[in-house]
């Protein structure tokens, strides 16, 4: 949301799309229009990439979370009572089986989900590999819900895991880049100072700035972000 903010006080670097860009965690990297729409509404697409804590010290942390709030009702408002809660807390779970069922119940029912852990160490290769893994397991478990489930959380647990295998389109091109590359071609394009006839961007030079494949995939990327900024411009 800061980074929206900025974006809506102050006009971006147009030389500079892709820095600036990198000042949100994590920048858009595909459009997608939708189909019914004329093409005027745009989706964006953030890169599969989560920030996950260890869900051992998660869990440790919201219990202890809990504690403090539990230890301070317990001394404002229980022991001036002579009560004390966490002997509630004990009565309650030795003395409730059907307390005790429904939160096993509710652990058996969480969905967990597989991520690949990348540090110092990870190669590209382990990555594949893991990817692999976990797409062969996804397969395997694709109808099964555990079987404490009721028959709607059994389908609401069916339809979660059929979204997640859905097939997504890979982009062919970075929607960013090919805007940048639309202003600077057409924008920021002044002849060469030491060379009359050389211009200050052309699509070998475009290519190699942004490690595309070649100066006519650089003119591809031009032509995108030339649709790109119209859009832009008439929706404006």
């Amino acid at each position: 949301m800061r980074f929206v903010s900025v974006c809506v006080l102050h006009d971006p670097p147009e030389t500079s799309l892709v820095p600036f860009a990198e000042f949100a965690d994590l920048h858009p990297y595909r459009i997608r229009r939708q189909a019914d729409s004329a093409g005027k509404d745009m989706f964006i697409k953030a890169p599969p990439i989560k920030a996950l804590a260890d869900p051992g010290a998660e869990g440790s942390l919201v219990m202890s979370q809990v504690n403090l709030i539990l230890e301070e009702i317990n001394k404002r408002h229980l022991q001036p009572l002579g009560l004390n809660i966490h002997d509630m807390w004990q009565d309650a779970l030795q003395n409730s089986f059907d307390t005790m069922v429904e939160i096993y119940r509710k652990e058996e029912l969480l969905q967990r989900r597989l991520y690949i852990e990348v540090n110092a160490h990870t190669t590209d290769e382990d990555v594949k590999a893991a990817r692999r893994m976990i797409r062969s397991k996804q397969e395997q478990e694709r109808w099964r819900v555990p079987l404490v489930a009721s028959d709607t959380e059994a389908q609401q647990i069916a339809r979660d895991k059929q979204e997640r295998l859905q097939p997504r389109t890979k982009p062919t091109r970075d929607p960013l880049i090919a805007l940048q590359c639309a202003v600077l071609y057409d924008c920021h394009n002044s002849k060469d100072s030491a060379d009359g006839r050389q211009r200050t961007w052309t699509y070998q030079k475009l290519a190699k700035q942004f490690s595309l494949r070649s100066a006519r995939a650089a003119k591809g990327y031009v032509q995108a972000g030339r649709e790109i900024r119209k859009d832009c411009i008439s929706e404006n």
